[in-house]
């Protein structure tokens, strides 16, 4: 695993949404997941160092039409239709949210 990594990374795919001032800019699909944040593959025109939210709709059983928002995620870098993202705020329930559906992949990751 790479050094700077704080967290697991998980490939996974599961539909996003990403937003600028509570406007839709886009979708696409997230190929990597960590508790810190994600890689996804996206049309949207964003650059390094914009800030985004993001609707995360997780493969959940409990609540699979709801998504987890991301209320801010920096872009940390951009190559081809290719977008990785730190997140910086999530409300608390749907960080908790995330943190289950991480530890979940970690318990079923060979």
């Amino acid at each position: 695993m790479d050094e700077r990594r704080q967290f697991p990374r998980f490939l996974v795919q599961f539909p996003i949404a990403l937003l600028q001032d509570g406007v839709m800019i886009g979708d696409g699909s997230v190929y990597d997941l960590s508790a810190g944040g994600c890689a996804v593959e996206s049309q949207a025109n964003v650059g390094k160092g914009d800030y985004v939210a993001l609707q995360l709709y997780l493969p959940d059983h409990q609540a699979p039409t709801t998504p987890v928002m991301v209320e801010t995620a920096v872009v940390r870098w951009t190559i081809q239709q290719k977008i990785g993202l730190e997140f910086i705020s999530l409300p608390s329930g749907d960080q908790e949210r995330l943190r289950r559906y991480v530890k979940t992949l970690l318990t079923t990751s060979p």
